[in-house]
């Protein structure tokens, strides 16, 4: 194309288009200070952006948001947090909401500009015309990835024929609106994306798993249910069995009352009877110590109600927690707690035909610091006495360090022999019964914070599978955790791994995390969850790293 058509096209389209509105999001604030594990200082909900002018050459957020760095004017990445900040331009930061619009509406490519109230998309006519002209860059570049993947080459070259009419168009009618050229744009990517997802390996067998709490209640919707979940090529489904103190099925031991809106219908039964009739596994999904949420008609701690002598507390006396807002947990010290869960999870998978339990928040509550740890409730300082000679209040980590070291160890043998005796357990009333735990990647923050050494639990083979939650959005996080699973554990597996959709990752930010999963040798993946996938995701897993069938293989690696 020649520069004077191309002149003349710029300046036409900046006489005939005024400005459209732009998709924006307000901005929290711009370089913040603070002190911390992470001095990024962004908190729930916030948009920050980083500048040149930061303290630091990285932005120093926490793992749980997303960033696009711009350079330039443009966005030259997305999804990664603690993100290097460009001398020419800056970083969008977001967590929660935030976030969410980050991994919805910015992609590389896109010309984006902020005015210190908020962030928002270049939608003027030189931004879109910009954006537009890197897409049709980014779709050849796409096209010569295909081709040398042996993608057919007629079909190829009709793609690359339809880009080059849709350029010539758009400079030769700068008069027509940017967004009637960029749905055609969007045309071709689609036929581009589904050559791509053809492309991607898909091992028959590989665990494909996912998580969902049932807002399905009646037989109809669970069968509606189950048949999008073979639709998408699922083989392992793992419904919220226990939580919020409570259970969707008919608890025979009393511990879990049973959710009203299950009464009248065994929802697990029909789960089972109907995923298994599509040959999809069912992992009931139960939740240990933690009983739900202080003030949340949904999840309500009701075992606060009906044992309050079995709460846990922290360093500051408080029995909801701060840093996992309104959490409540009950204490894993206590044999009375102990037994109590143990015999609820033996009376399910005695009385249910389950391929398999999934034990979650077997841990000790969240904290920020050392300050605001648990458990310092009365039973256990009294226990911690005893067995240690000192109590827990009365040492701190910098002045009592060797004390301090021994109180961590006593914490994470609580949970440890918790698991334990909840494998003989259930092993014992079901031997063949696949039991599986979630846990946190970092072994040494999953020990001192969670007190969950789960590479003992791996290394004993107290479980059959340790689930990491590599809930991220940076492929690189993935493949670290599978990869520290691998290290710690080499004789054992298998390693699927936890994702996290509902951090509002797109279908390809999605799959790159499948394939660096898989170039870590995981086994599979688990997906929190199914509700977070959006009908492109879904439609992407089952055209793409999802399309081969077999029952779950759980201990062959990925390619």
């Amino acid at each position: 194309m020649n520069h004077p058509v191309r002149a003349l096209a710029l300046a036409l389209l900046a006489a005939l288009a005024a400005p459209l509105a732009a998709q924006s999001f307000p901005i929290t604030a711009i370089d913040p200070s603070g002190e911390g594990e992470f001095p990024g200082s962004r908190g729930p909900d916030q948009m920050i952006v980083y500048t040149p002018a930061y303290d630091h050459p990285t932005t120093g957020t926490n793992p749980w948001g997303s960033e696009a760095v711009v350079s330039g004017g443009v966005v030259v990445s997305v999804g990664t947090n603690d993100s290097a900040i460009p001398e020419d331009g800056f970083v969008v930061s977001g967590h929660g909401v935030a976030r969410d619009w980050i991994n919805t509406n910015l992609a590389p490519g896109y010309p984006v500009i902020h005015d210190g109230t908020e962030v928002r998309i270049d939608d003027s006519p030189a931004g879109q015309f910009a954006l537009l002209m890197w897409r049709l860059g980014d779709l050849r570049s796409r096209l010569d990835a295909l081709a040398a993947s042996g993608a057919p080459a007629e079909t190829l070259g009709g793609l690359r024929a339809a880009i080059d009419d849709l350029e010539n168009l758009i400079y030769l009618s700068p008069g027509v609106a940017m967004d009637q050229r960029a749905e055609e744009a969007r045309e071709i990517e689609s036929a581009i994306w589904d050559l791509e997802l053809g492309q991607i390996p898909s091992p028959e067998g590989e665990v494909r798993g996912v998580w969902h709490r049932l807002s399905e209640t009646t037989p109809g919707a669970i069968t509606q249910l189950v048949e999008e979940l073979e639709a998408a090529h699922v083989n392992a489904f793992f419904p919220e069995t226990i939580y919020g103190s409570q259970a969707i099925f008919a608890d025979e031991t009393g511990l879990y009352p049973l959710f009203q809106h299950f009464e009248g219908h065994d929802a697990l039964a029909q789960i089972i009877e109907e995923c298994h009739a599509r040959g999809i596994e069912v992992h009931a999904w139960v939740h240990c110590f933690f009983i739900g949420v202080q003030g949340n008609q949904d999840e309500p701690p009701l075992l606060a109600e009906s044992h309050p002598q079995w709460l846990q507390s922290d360093r500051e006396g408080r029995q909801v927690s701060i840093d996992e807002a309104d959490y409540m947990f009950i204490n894993p010290a206590q044999p009375e707690v102990r037994r109590a869960l143990i015999d609820a999870y033996v009376s399910l998978v005695e009385r249910y035909d389950l391929d398999g339990l999934q034990l979650d928040y077997i841990r000790y509550p969240n904290h920020q610091s050392w300050q605001r740890g648990w458990d310092y409730s009365e039973f256990t300082r009294t226990q911690v006495t005893r067995d240690l000679d000192f109590d827990p209040m009365e040492i701190a980590p910098d002045t009592h360090p060797e004390q301090w070291a021994r109180w961590l160890a006593w914490r994470e043998g609580v949970i440890t022999s918790f698991v334990e005796e909840a494998s003989g357990a259930i092993r014992a009333a079901r031997p063949e019964i696949f039991l599986s735990a979630d846990i946190f990647p970092g072994i040494e923050y999953a020990v001192e914070v969670k007190g969950q050494n789960w590479a003992d639990w791996g290394q004993r083979g107290l479980v059959d599978a340790i689930i990491p939650m590599a809930y991220t959005t940076d492929p690189a996080d993935v493949a670290d955790a599978v990869s520290e699973m691998h290290r710690l554990l080499p004789e054992a597996g298998p390693f699927a791994i936890a994702l996290g959709p509902f951090l509002g990752l797109s279908p390809r930010q999605l799959i790159d995390q499948i394939r660096a999963a898989r170039g870590a040798s995981s086994t599979g993946q688990i997906l929190f969850c199914w509700d977070r996938l959006t009908p492109e995701a879904r439609r992407a897993l089952a055209l793409g790293p999802w399309r081969s069938g077999g029952a779950p293989d759980w201990m062959e690696e990925s390619l």
